[in-house]
């Protein structure tokens, strides 16, 4: 059984270094208060994602190469084509799912294995700005593709379900 990988973008901001918080906020809603580069407004409420549990590594990544961001922009641009090319007209939203996963959760060579989902990520979210190698490293099961702008996490895919049935017993 294949599941999608997890593919999670964070960008960090400075802040007041007393404000204490620790919430996930909608991008859209995140905004300056003023001209003040380090002043944001916070929502109220904040959200509560299903993503919001998983918790990638906050040391022990070790370097695994670059990744130029003219290949990333490049590749989520394909990614974006191959996604409305598979589209049959009027879709329902399990064939929409179906689709994205399989395109943006797909293993790509260029992406040195990582899924062509966090090319699309650091696309849709601008991290990709110019002529940048973004820098990839590894901790375990987690990825990371750090640009100026933010950085891309991945891990997986996850294998879940029941294994292949292995012969026990004694040797023959």
């Amino acid at each position: 059984m294949r599941s999608t990988p997890t593919v999670l973008a964070l960008r960090a901001l400075p802040v007041d270094p007393e404000l204490v918080c620790d919430l996930v906020v909608e991008a859209p809603l995140l905004v300056a208060a003023s001209d003040d580069d380090c002043a944001i407004v916070l929502p109220e409420v904040a959200v509560s994602p299903s993503w919001a549990g998983v918790a990638p590594p906050r040391g022990s990544w070790e370097a695994a190469g670059t990744i130029e961001a003219s290949v990333l922009a490049a590749r989520a641009q394909y990614g974006i084509a191959a996604v409305a090319e598979a589209m049959p007209a009027d879709p329902g939203e399990d064939v929409v799912r179906t689709v994205r996963a399989s395109v943006w959760g797909a293993p790509d060579e260029q992406l040195a294995g990582l899924p062509l989902g966090a090319a699309f990520a650091a696309f849709a979210l601008g991290f990709i700005v110019g002529e940048e190698d973004a820098r990839l490293l590894t901790s375990g099961p987690w990825s990371r593709l750090t640009l100026t702008r933010g950085h891309i996490l991945v891990r997986g895919p996850q294998r879940l379900g029941l294994g292949p049935v292995h012969r026990t017993g004694p040797a023959v």
